[in-house]
């Protein structure tokens, strides 16, 4: 019986470390499909002549500064 407990115990365990590993890609994918949608709308604003406005670009790499920023603490 405690053997069995112990079994069910480290279970547990790893399904809590699997399901933050599935946290952290999800979240990883969904940064990647909104910069590829952010890409996509510059493209499209690009090829239409109206251009993407440099506003748009500054936030863009400060965000891009502080994510890194932020990895390194």
């Amino acid at each position: 019986m405690k053997s069995q407990i112990e079994t069910l115990k480290r279970d547990i365990e790893i399904h809590k470390e699997v399901e933050k590993e599935l946290a952290k890609r999800s979240h990883f994918c969904q940064k990647v499909i909104k910069r590829l949608k952010d890409d996509v709308k510059e493209l499209e604003a690009e090829r239409k002549g109206v251009g993407y406005t440099s506003a748009n670009k500054e936030m863009r790499n400060s965000q891009d500064h502080m994510q890194k920023l932020n990895k390194k603490n």
